[in-house]
């Protein structure tokens, strides 16, 4: 696109005109409510073929917008609150499927480590999985106070017996089971959140094995 037609749209973001005219749309929340509205009016009409959007703006967007090939680069985001990469909802992920057309192609740039799981997620129906490794405080906490773990054995007894154990070896990655063993995972989840209930005074514990409440 000429620097003429990109005035006559009222474009005044500079790195989206120099994209443009190489027929390149961006789509993002820093650019100004009319570019964005120029980028999606070019992209409908045919004169662009190529946009770029951040992962933000998957819901917002018109749902008339769809295209032939989807590219999604990565799986992951960065939480500044949390200071680390976390994965996207699944179901941001499957706004982000969804703008490919009945006959269209989907492309996931994941790691190595988590293909498996994506192969899986994208051609067969998603099984269920658990998180209670995210909320295990509440739920060890009641079971210490009702006596029913006593110890930190108890405490992996007691994972062993639920849906999240079932789906570890199904899908490791989920859960952030890696090279460790299933026992020494759980293991070290108990620790986790018997010291975290310790350190907020909910339970004592005694020669680094048996729990107490308080």
């Amino acid at each position: 696109m000429t620097d003429d037609e990109l005035d006559m749209l009222g474009i005044r973001d500079e790195f989206l005109r120099m994209t443009l005219a190489f027929g390149i749309g961006l789509y993002h929340a820093a650019l100004k409510e009319s570019d964005r509205k120029a980028v999606h009016e070019l992209y409908m009409n045919g004169k662009i073929q190529i946009l770029l959007i951040t992962s933000d703006m998957a819901w917002t967007m018109d749902r008339r917008l769809t295209a032939h090939l989807v590219v999604i680069k990565g799986t992951e985001f960065y939480d500044s609150k949390e200071e680390r990469y976390l994965d996207y909802p699944i179901t941001d992920l499957l706004a982000m499927t969804g703008r490919a057309t009945e006959m269209g192609v989907v492309r996931v740039l994941v790691q190595e480590s988590k293909k498996g799981f994506y192969q899986t997620f994208l051609r067969e129906p998603l099984p269920v999985e658990s998180s209670l490794h995210e909320s295990l405080l509440d739920p060890v906490k009641k079971e210490i106070v009702a006596g029913r773990i006593k110890t930190r054995q108890d405490g992996v007894d007691y994972l062993s017996w639920t849906l999240m154990y079932r789906r570890l070896g199904q899908n490791p990655s989920y859960y952030g089971l890696e090279n460790d063993k299933v026992d020494k995972y759980l293991s070290q989840l108990v620790t986790q959140v018997t010291e975290k209930l310790a350190e907020e005074k909910c339970i004592k514990i005694i020669d680094h094995f048996k729990l107490v409440p308080l």
